[in-house]
């Protein structure tokens, strides 16, 4: 039985709008030639029209007649037929058009649906035979019905083997079609230069790997004569020598394939030392050449070290034992990969070796500074605790130690092994080594078995490749300690010990390192107090992990604080940040950066944002917001980014918070979610800027472990104090924010406008005087005092200069005479250390702060 689904729908519809055609056909003849007078025209005529417009819907509509409407319309096509044969009432041949529908049954269905529309044939003309009383009716039936059973019989046969041909032969050409798809994958991800050449030598076909070997492109291969490639001309004789024999070993008996090692010199100055093997293959009738090439340097240069292994190997000769060895020798190097801690590394390392060597115990010792062996892993095996620390010249470890050599023992004694616990597992037989890094003994490791088997010195070479990789993954780990260590340190010596006190401002900062099994990452924070009592708040993250982000880190964080010191805003620092970064050719890394300027007198806050995560803010009641403007790129990214600042007001006890991404990053969430949790937190509960940050880190990281990095640091504008202290830069332009800060602490505590007026005067005039004319140095700075306390303000105002006379003409000595004229007391004393101007005023309406 054939698939019904042989053909597709198109072609069945199609044929069977030729089955209607042909019916019309029929009746437009009946009624265009001489035919009988019974013969009726009209019925005929409403046949011809109804067949040609089922016809032409199934040509319209071919692609979407699906197998339930062609079996309709195949009945239909019946019914139309004998509709036919009973109008035309025609001679004995017009019953024959049923063959159609029948042989169309037959060829495009399967038989025992072809034998079922032949059925309804056959009962269709039995219905008509009754009606038009026809004498011959057993005749007309049989051959009505046999000839298109027979006929479509054998048609149904023989499109079953064509089609059954047709199929195998499809499914050979797929197969071969896949074949070459597959074999072409193959040659094109080979890491081996496949060429193919023509009888002369000349190439017709590289694959990516050959070009790489070669060292030119395709499009300068193709043609090139193979000699041509790179091969030293003193050996193009031999080459072509050598290319004949195996054109006429193809024509023969002789050898289609040989293999060489080749030298080929490339372009750019190297050399190419390859193995090469050529055969030749024949289509249709030419001769071709295919030559497969291998760079087989490495293994020239290291077949000096790697001798005794691979004699070893060579040695074996079961595969599938080989093959265990050789993955399992893979899994002792892997875990260098997936343990970076010596800790976590050594129990794994051991079980591993005991699983290549097929050891029933196994210990592992160390080379400690002073010289003694640390038993720093060893098998869980039953009895007395283990000693941490053995002699280096006792026992077999100290023999291994002295000489360098493997050493063999059988029937161990407890005097004889670092862990005596181990002849409690009945072990009979130890091997131990000396494990290697870069030529020097860093320890021995050791392996037992029980009887009966025992170890010979043929499992030295084995276990000499097991203690390579031992000792690989040992000196890795503590290679990553080393340099673990230095880059948390040096990142730590970056972040401040101290964050710095100001006026009007409580600063806090956490920062949580990530998971020990992580490297060091690059996130810090900073706190710059600058001149007039403002304050910087600095938060960047470095890409990258390691000691080079943290080095990378180091360097922004002084940039930083040096363009800060000079005086520059947010957005201009960041500018002069980000040409620092590219300006560096060494670096490799990009940084996020958030750079946010607060002056306490007025509570703005200037920030500016290089593809950080956005500060966030609380106003007095704990309401949330980010501030998600002055956005740009991270620094290093592009050379004029245009950073731009923008400002908001932090009303008095509110806050600002600055963070990195690793305290609202948590994998398989978005980002928004972190966010979320983070402004939830954050307003729930008070602005303390130290409870601020224990209540975010305690919301954000429960379990107090991440994997990455987490700076957070929190700014709470905090109400101004009884007492005022803060330190003033050595030039004018320090003044102005003296005066705003000390507006403030003067309102906060009720003072009239006369004594403010009064007392920001005199302190202004005396903080002047003391730039003017104390002598200091520019970078010197003038610290500045006030205290209020039963109604009294005491102001003290200290240089580390020395108080000049006024050099004449001038108009500036009377500034003495307006501070005592404004204030009730005034003081001034000078001894070595500097002078100290002491003002004192009652206030006149005064609350104790």
């Amino acid at each position: 039985m054939r698939s019904p689904s042989t053909f597709d729908s198109t072609t069945k519809a199609r044929s069977l709008a030729f089955v209607f055609d042909a019916a019309a056909l029929v009746c437009l003849l009946t009624v265009v030639f001489p035919h009988d007078r019974e013969a009726r025209v009209g019925p005929m005529l409403v046949l011809a029209f109804a067949s040609i417009a089922l016809g032409l819907a199934c040509l319209r509509f071919a692609p979407r007649l699906t197998e339930p409407l062609l079996h309709g319309g195949l009945a239909v096509a019946t019914v139309i037929v004998s509709l036919l044969v009973h109008f035309a009432e025609q001679s004995a041949l017009y019953p024959l058009i049923y063959m159609w529908p029948a042989l169309y049954a037959f060829y495009f269905f399967s038989t025992p649906v072809a034998l079922a529309h032949l059925a309804s044939i056959g009962a269709a003309y039995g219905v008509v035979l009754n009606i038009d009383d026809t004498a011959d009716a057993t005749i007309r039936i049989v051959l009505v019905l046999g000839t298109p059973l027979v006929i479509g019989l054998l048609i149904s046969r023989l499109l079953g083997k064509m089609r059954e041909g047709i199929l195998r032969s499809s499914r050979q050409e797929r197969a071969l079609r896949s074949s070459e798809r597959h074999t072409r994958l193959i040659v094109d991800s080979a890491r081996d230069g496949f060429i193919s050449t023509d009888s002369d030598g000349r190439v017709l076909d590289v694959n990516a790997a050959a070009e790489v070997l070669l060292g030119r492109p395709r499009a300068e291969l193709l043609g090139m004569p193979f000699q041509d490639l790179g091969i030293p001309p003193e050996e193009h004789a031999r080459f072509d020598e050598r290319r004949r024999a195996l054109i006429e070993g193809a024509h023969g008996d002789g050898t289609r394939h040989l293999s060489i090692r080749v030298s080929i010199d490339r372009p750019d100055g190297t050399r190419l030392r390859g193995e090469t093997m050529i055969w030749v293959v024949e289509r249709d009738g030419e001769v071709l050449f295919n030559a497969r090439l291998t760079d087989i340097g490495d293994r020239l240069r290291e077949q000096a070290e790697r001798e005794r292994l691979v004699a070893a190997e060579a040695a074996r000769e079961q595969a599938e034992h080989a093959e265990q060895t050789i993955r399992r020798l893979q899994a002792v190097a892997d875990v260098a990969l997936t343990h970076r801690h010596l800790d976590d590394l050594l129990p794994v390392i051991l079980r591993r070796t005991r699983e290549v060597m097929n050891a029933d115990a196994a210990a592992l010792l160390l080379l400690q500074d002073d010289g003694q062996l640390s038993l720093a892993a060893s098998d869980d095996a039953p009895g007395s605790q283990r000693p941490g620390v053995v002699r280096a010249d006792t026992g077999i470890a100290g023999r291994v130690l002295a000489s360098g050599e493997p050493v063999l023992v059988h029937d161990p004694t407890a005097g004889e092994l670092a862990d005596p616990a181990i002849l409690e597992a009945a072990i009979s037989s130890i091997l131990a080594l000396a494990l290697l890094s870069s030529g020097e003994i860093i320890g021995v490791i050791e392996i037992g078995v029980r009887p009966p088997r025992r170890l010979s010195l043929d499992d030295v070479d084995l276990m000499r490749l097991t203690a390579d990789r031992v000792a690989l993954a040992i000196d890795h780990a503590r290679a990553f300690g080393r340099e673990h260590r230095i880059a948390e340190t040096l990142q730590r010596s970056l972040l401040p010990q101290t964050l710095p006190t100001v006026p009007g401002v409580a600063l806090g900062a956490r920062y949580l390192p990530a998971a020990a099994e992580s490297e060091v990452g690059g996130d810090w924070y900073d706190a710059i107090a600058l001149p007039g009592g403002r304050i910087l708040l600095v938060m960047g993250d470095v890409s990258g992990k390691g000691l080079a982000a943290a080095s990378t880190l180091g360097a922004l964080r002084n940039a930083i604080r040096a363009y800060a010191l000079e005086g520059h805003g947010p957005a201009e620092i960041a500018e002069r940040v980000n040409r620092f970064v590219l300006a560096e050719p060494g670096r490799e890394h990009m940084a996020t950066l958030v750079l946010a300027l607060f002056d306490p007198v007025s509570g703005e806050l200037g920030w500016v944002n290089a593809g950080h995560p956005p500060p966030l803010t609380l106003d007095a009641t704990g309401e949330p917001l980010f501030l998600e403007g002055a956005r740009s790129v991270p620094l290093g990214v592009l050379p004029f980014p245009g950073y731009e600042q923008e400002t908001t007001t932090i009303a008095s006890a509110g806050a600002v918070v600055l963070y990195t991404d690793g305290l609202i990053e948590r994998r398989g969430e978005h980002l928004e979610t972190g966010m979320a949790l983070l402004a939830t937190a954050a307003g729930d509960g008070p602005l303390d800027a130290e409870a601020l940050c224990d209540r975010l880190l305690a919301a954000a990281v429960p379990s107090g472990a991440t994997s990455d990095d987490v700076a957070l640091l929190v700014l709470s504008h905090i109400p101004l104090g009884a007492r005022l202290a803060l330190e003033l830069a050595n030039e004018p332009s320090a003044l102005g924010s003296l005066r705003g800060l000390l507006r403030r602490w003067l309102g906060q505590a009720d003072a009239s406008q006369a004594d403010v007026y009064a007392i920001v005067m005199a302190c202004s005039e005396a903080c002047t005087n003391a730039i003017e004319h104390a002598g200091a140095a520019a970078d010197e700075t003038i610290a500045f005092a006030a205290v209020l306390l039963d109604g009294q303000v005491d102001i003290t105002v200290r240089d580390r200069g020395r108080w000049r006379e006024q050099r004449p003409p001038s108009d500036q000595g009377r500034g003495l005479e307006l501070i005592e004229a404004l204030m009730d007391d005034v003081s001034v004393e000078t001894d070595d250390g500097g002078t100290t101007v002491r003002l004192r005023r009652r206030l006149t309406a005064a609350v104790e702060a």
